[in-house]
């Protein structure tokens, strides 16, 4: 049947670290096919995607129609607060930002890399070969002859106030290119479907 959100949200408030979480979302990566796949039934989620020898990132969702969209995700732990008394971004959230950012640095110094191994691991999961720790949904329904988009998401810590959290996301997020989305665990466990 998978993991509830009750499941989760239980989980959460033990407040594990980020090995603790890794090996939690292990037991049902559907959890972040869930909040990133667009349509919803049709994504690849890769655990540990590797960019090259020195870039990776905890998961990459891949998804969409026509063009394919990559979203690379940084996870940590819950034993922190997502945002700090001064109305900052905790240290921890702050780094994860950083290595994606770094990722994306990457992907622009590289983009016919990024682009030609994306479309490599697509075909060969499609064609049932495991790549990265993957599993599926139905066919992505892509062309291999058009960009690859890409953005990230950075999800950990404990919200402590959802209004001054939601507030400060928005000044990061927006205008933001590529996009990073900004998540606690609990604002995470919010935007799941499942009951």
């Amino acid at each position: 049947m998978g993991i509830t959100k009750n499941d989760f949200l239980r989980f959460i408030e033990e407040k594990p670290s980020e090995r603790e979480i890794v090996a939690f979302i292990a037991q049902d990566p559907t959890l972040i096919a869930e909040a990133f796949a667009n349509p919803k039934e049709e994504y690849i989620v890769f655990k540990e995607y590797v960019l090259d020898h020195e870039h990776k990132v905890d998961y990459a969702v891949f998804t969409d129609r026509s063009r394919m969209k990559v979203k690379l995700i940084e996870l940590k732990g819950a034993d922190f607060n997502f945002i700090n008394a001064d109305k900052t971004f905790n240290e921890k959230i702050s780094k994860a930002v950083q290595q994606v950012r770094s990722r994306f640095g990457f992907i622009s110094k590289y983009p016919e890399k990024f682009r030609n191994d994306a479309i490599k691991h697509w075909q060969d999961v499609e064609s049932g070969i495991q790549v990265f720790q993957s599993i599926r949904g139905e066919k992505l329904e892509c062309s291999p002859d058009k960009v690859v988009l890409y953005s990230g998401a950075v999800i950990g810590g404990l919200e402590t106030n959802e209004i001054v959290e939601s507030n400060l996301k928005y000044e990061m997020e927006a205008g933001m290119s590529p996009f990073i989305k900004y998540d606690s665990w609990h604002s995470f466990i919010r935007g799941l479907r499942r009951t």
